[in-house]
């Protein structure tokens, strides 16, 4: 198995940015589910993600699922870095809407490790045409819940300070060089 370390927390802050300048560096990523594949398929099947949550964060675990066990064929010593991933995200979601988290996705976390949950302070919200978090609030709900996910799970959580790209990359690669 490849060395996993998530870049995670809410929205709007920095995860995507920080994500593609690993990949511009020659890092392999994992970019985010959500935003990439499944609300643009959505979109584009004329399906609001807001009227079609279920379905939504349903298709955003299966495909999570499916691209992190993809990594499993990678070399041991591989370093991934993972737009969110399955710990933080679907689970956070569920619980926003009041929703059960579904057994499927409780057993699939069963046992997952990430070597390393880089988790970012957020800055400050802007809206777009992928999010659907309409509210400050609402965003500062959802980084707390995919923090406590994390911390239920038991991941190895290093906190991340805004700052400029620079900075949060040397301090994230200062730690991955610290563990080998």
């Amino acid at each position: 198995m490849p060395r996993l370390f998530v870049i995670t927390g809410g929205p709007c802050d920095g995860k995507t940015t920080l994500v593609n300048e690993l990949e511009r560096r020659g890092y392999k990523v994992l970019h985010e589910t959500a935003a990439t594949i499944v609300i643009p398929q959505l979109l584009a099947e004329g399906k609001n993600p807001d009227k079609n949550f279920e379905e939504m964060e349903d298709r955003i675990f299966t495909e999570q699922l499916l691209r992190e066990e993809s990594l499993k064929e990678l070399p041991d010593d591989e370093i991934v870095f993972l737009d969110r991933c399955l710990v933080g995200s679907p689970t956070a979601y569920y619980a926003l809407r009041g929703l059960p988290i579904p057994k499927s996705l409780t057993e699939a976390l069963r046992g997952r490790r990430y070597e390393k949950v880089f988790f970012l302070e957020l800055l400050p919200f802007e809206g777009t045409d992928i999010r659907y978090e309409k509210s400050t609030d609402e965003v500062l709900r959802v980084h707390a819940l995919i923090r406590q996910a994390h911390e239920e799970h038991g991941s190895a959580i290093v906190d991340v300070p805004a700052g400029s790209v620079e900075e949060r990359l040397a301090m994230i690669l200062q730690h991955i060089a610290a563990t080998g």
